[in-house]
């Protein structure tokens, strides 16, 4: 029972890999380099292995399989959860996860004041003038006839029929009013940046100036514009990461549970996405073959581009994944030689050599 990892020499730059006995439990030998051949070379000069646990790697994939086509290959069951992982984060790279926008009552209104009472009881006062004389039009009377026996001047009886009764000023027209409704729609959907919606809105025909846009959006963010609703309020985006461990915890608590649900409530995208990624954890922790299986064609068939590659490197890695969810080995055990390996270098102040890692390396081989 053979596990192999690679660990490097120094990060990033040089790599080896390292060969365990899973029953045993011991170092079995390691080598610079984490290529193909490498292994498929060892594998032929060491014959008898019957089981190869790995990462997701795919040189350890075809190195067992030309160095030994007879053993049966078992992925590593973290490793499995960390592509997944590595999905969610592209997913939601690509797709922003927003949080929906809360929708609050509005606030109580206030009592009038004084000063609207006043306002109020002229503009009433101006409207029962206007019907009187239009009243009084009617009948047939002139406009000299209604201005005496209303008591009002004849000019004041001409304005009430060219309809301004109460010498208010019409609301002046905005080189807006056309855009109003893309205007709105582009902010709900969080584009509240002036400078790129007057692009925009210059690719349409839009011949205002930005300071305009700007001086309206300013309005919808301080509350002070007309028709300001709870949907202008800027989303809050949910860090990739943050995302991930959101979906893939294995117990959620209460307040994480209602977050994710306002999350999936907001996309359809993200809701689909986050049952896949159940589900699949769910397979895996499990060990259920057959709902992998009722997965994979679920996966390929959601039109979303993250799950159909993560589906299709399923497939291709097929026969070692339901051996991961079958058998019990894994690469933990070979993980914490690894760790043990980096004490030694650090040990070592990057004086040794590689060999000088191997010779003290090989005190936990065999004998």
């Amino acid at each position: 029972m053979l596990s192999v990892d690679d660990f490097s020499f120094r990060r990033g730059v040089s790599f080896g890999t390292l060969l365990y006995d899973c029953e045993r439990r011991q170092v079995v030998d390691l080598f610079e380099g984490r290529s193909a051949d490498f292994l498929a070379q060892w594998l032929q000069a060491h014959p008898g292995v019957e089981v190869i646990v790995r990462d997701r790697a795919g040189c350890y994939a075809d190195g067992a399989r030309q160095g030994a086509a007879d053993a049966v290959q078992v992925a590593d069951r973290f490793h499995l959860l960390q592509n997944l992982g590595d999905c969610l984060e592209r997913l939601a790279q690509r797709c922003p996860v927003r949080l929906p926008r809360e929708t609050t009552p509005p606030p109580p209104a206030k009592p009038p004041t004084r000063e609207e009472l006043a306002k109020l009881s002229t503009r009433r006062r101006r409207a029962e003038r206007r019907q009187a004389i239009l009243d009084l039009l009617a009948q047939g009377l002139s406009q000299r006839a209604v201005a005496r026996r209303l008591g009002l001047s004849r000019k004041t009886v001409r304005r009430y029929v060219h309809g301004i009764p109460d010498n208010a000023q019409a609301k002046r027209p905005s080189l807006l009013d056309p855009y109003s409704d893309y205007l709105r729609r582009r902010w709900e959907e969080g584009e509240q940046n002036a400078r790129c919606l007057h692009q925009e809105f210059c690719q349409l025909g839009f011949t205002g100036s930005e300071s305009l846009l700007r001086r309206r959006l300013r309005a919808w963010r301080t509350g002070d514009g007309e028709g300001r609703t709870p949907a202008g309020r800027r989303q809050q985006t949910i860090p990739p990461r943050r995302f991930r461990r959101l979906v893939l915890v294995g117990k959620r608590s209460q307040p994480e549970a209602e977050l994710l649900a306002r999350i999936c409530a907001g996309s359809e995208v993200i809701a689909r996405s986050v049952q896949l990624a159940e589900d699949f954890a769910r397979a895996v922790r499990e060990g259920d073959c057959d709902q992998l299986s009722a997965w994979l064609v679920q996966a390929r068939s959601c039109a979303i581009p993250e799950w159909c590659a993560f589906a299709q490197r399923i497939d291709g890695d097929l026969e070692a994944v339901r051996n991961a969810l079958r058998l019990p080995w894994s690469q933990g055990p070979i993980e914490g030689t690894i760790n043990r390996m980096k004490t030694v270098k650090r040990d070592m102040y990057g004086r040794g050599k590689s060999d000088l890692l191997f010779a003290r390396m090989r005190n936990h081989l065999p004998s």
